[in-house]
């Protein structure tokens, strides 16, 4: 038998063969045999939309342990929003991807994160991610009638299936909420209206959130005086919002 330590073959394939001549004698082929890829996790992103972040992390192979409660990962690093990371590993394998922007961003196709591949050949993990633009709401609350106190109330503002993903108390003054992607919203005011008060148009209402900018509801109360009682000497009346029952009169 030869041995031959300078031949390689750098394509992966099947059917090649090898063929041996030596002067007179008569050659020989080899059976056929294949050139197959050595094992490798190939992780890879891509990233449409606007708004995009600078990057993401991974982390493969998540673990605990009793002397790091935080745990760690077998293999972590960065990624770009349009990259590939390869890691020459066979196995069975758990890959996250981290830093994803979920106010903006959100993994498309197999939603799955972590998941987790057995490792044969090339094994692709990739990740799809959409991000949009993202504009602010701004919310005013007025009040009509006298004796009037608001508080106890939350202003939602949904996204996709979740009708409160952005959510803020809702004081006298305007609030604004930030970081709110720029499309279609429906922004709903909870808390509990006062039998003598009603809301112009509603407590819910659908807005579109420019890009870059803001999109502004206003929540119009009216109210109806139940009793004599003052607030502040000017003011009369027992309607209140949210921390007091209606009808029950101020000191």
């Amino acid at each position: 038998m030869a041995t031959f330590s300078d031949l390689s073959i750098s394509v992966t394939g099947s059917g090649y063969t090898l063929t041996a001549t030596s002067g007179a004698l008569s050659s020989a082929v080899s059976a056929a045999f294949a050139i197959t890829p050595a094992p490798s996790l190939h992780i890879t992103t891509s990233t449409t939309g606007a708004g995009m972040p600078s990057g993401y992390s991974l982390c493969v192979d998540h673990y605990r342990s009793p002397s790091d409660r935080g745990g760690g990962c077998r293999w972590s690093g960065t990624i770009g929003v349009n990259g590939a990371v390869s890691l020459p590993w066979s196995g069975t394998h758990t890959v996250a991807l981290n830093n994803v922007p979920y106010d903006n961003c959100w993994i498309t196709g197999d939603t799955i994160n972590p998941r987790t591949v057995s490792v044969s050949g090339t094994t692709e993990v990739p990740f799809s991610v959409a991000c949009r633009d993202t504009g602010s709401v701004q919310v005013t609350v007025t009040i009509t009638g006298t004796g009037v106190i608001l508080s106890g109330y939350t202003v939602c503002v949904d996204r996709v299936s979740n009708p409160c993903f952005w959510n803020t108390p809702v004081p006298p003054d305007p609030v604004t909420i930030s970081g709110v992607t720029a499309e279609a919203h429906t922004v709903t005011l909870h808390g509990v209206v006062p039998a003598n008060c009603s809301v112009s148009g509603g407590t819910s209402q659908t807005i579109t959130v420019p890009a870059h900018g803001v999109a502004d509801v206003t929540y119009e109360f009216t109210c109806v005086a139940t009793g004599t009682a003052g607030i502040d000497g000017s003011k009369v009346g027992t309607a209140t919002l949210g921390d007091r029952p209606a009808g029950k009169p101020y000191p």
